[in-house]
């Protein structure tokens, strides 16, 4: 097996000009399994270990609450066809002739992507738990705004749009400043606390706006439910407001059914989309 530049081509996705070449000989099932991983993680093509299973990001067509069609990206789930995509554009797979004694170029075979797969817990793909469109911040106060696996955090970064120059640490009073511009865009909501507008629901409504946006600081972040007693008092607005602060889009929705909101809400968590808004839901404790 040896390494050599090949010519670019298609193929069902953009190959490296400078792909390895392996030759595929009786008795090297796990060997080649190992190169064919080893050189789709050396191209750094975007495959990504979550939770032991291996993903990849893409944009989704999804529906708002109008019906509008925007974008979201989600991470997806790698099958054996697109696992074999990525073993091609990673490398040139062939078999030695004895006849001619020359090499035949070969597809990737779908065992050795069956066994890529299968790997878990030998990966060398980086491991994450979630993906962001939105610039972030760490535990220590430091802008995120480089694409790509944040290491500490274990996000993946992917699409940032393009913001004005931030200061690269933010002070208190930046802070400070920031939260009264939040609060500004809720002066209009009818919270119903018997505190008034300044009661927990205004904290829980600025949690919601601020918690998306700081997930590489955060571990583990909570799940925002709305309720109002009556239709039209800014539910949905509010969620729109939500995902247009952290991805610059409109809020996905999910259809609610009392039978199937688990069957629902699992797709939309498993695909890691960073924000998706479940409509009609019952019995919810946070008002408006």
């Amino acid at each position: 097996m040896a390494a050599r530049k090949m010519d670019g081509g298609s193929g069902g996705g953009t190959r490296n000009m400078d792909r390895l070449e392996i030759q595929l000989r009786p008795g090297q099932y796990t060997h080649t399994a190992m190169l064919a991983e080893g050189a789709i993680a050396d191209a750094k093509l975007p495959v990504y270990d979550r939770g032991g299973i291996l993903v990849h990001p893409v944009e989704m067509d999804m529906k708002d609450e109008h019906n509008n069609t925007i974008k979201s990206v989600a991470l997806q789930p790698i099958t054996v066809p697109l696992m074999r995509q990525f073993m091609e554009t990673a490398a040139r797979f062939v078999v030695y002739n004895a006849t001619t004694k020359k090499t035949c170029p070969r597809d990737p075979p779908a065992e050795t992507a069956k066994l890529i797969l299968a790997r878990r817990g030998f990966w060398s793909f980086p491991r994450i738990v979630g993906v962001m469109t939105a610039q972030s911040i760490d535990r220590n106060g430091n802008i995120i705004d480089q694409e790509g696996v944040h290491r500490p955090s274990q996000m993946l970064f992917h699409g940032l749009p393009k913001l004005p120059p931030m200061p690269e640490h933010p002070t208190r009073e930046d802070a400070l400043a920031s939260l009264e511009i939040l609060k500004d865009l809720l002066t209009e909501f009818p919270f119903s606390d018997p505190e008034g507008k300044q009661g927990v629901s205004l904290s829980v409504a600025l949690a919601a706006l601020i918690s998306p946006l700081c997930r590489a600081a955060n571990p583990r972040d909570p799940l925002f439910a709305i309720h109002a007693p009556v239709a039209g008092t800014g539910k949905s607005y509010f969620c729109r407001l939500v995902s247009a602060i952290l991805t610059g889009r409109a809020c996905p929705v999910v259809a609610y059914a009392a039978d199937k909101s688990l069957k629902t809400l699992r797709p939309a968590r498993t695909e890691s989309t960073p924000e998706s808004s479940e409509s009609s839901l019952e019995r919810m404790p946070t008002r408006f």
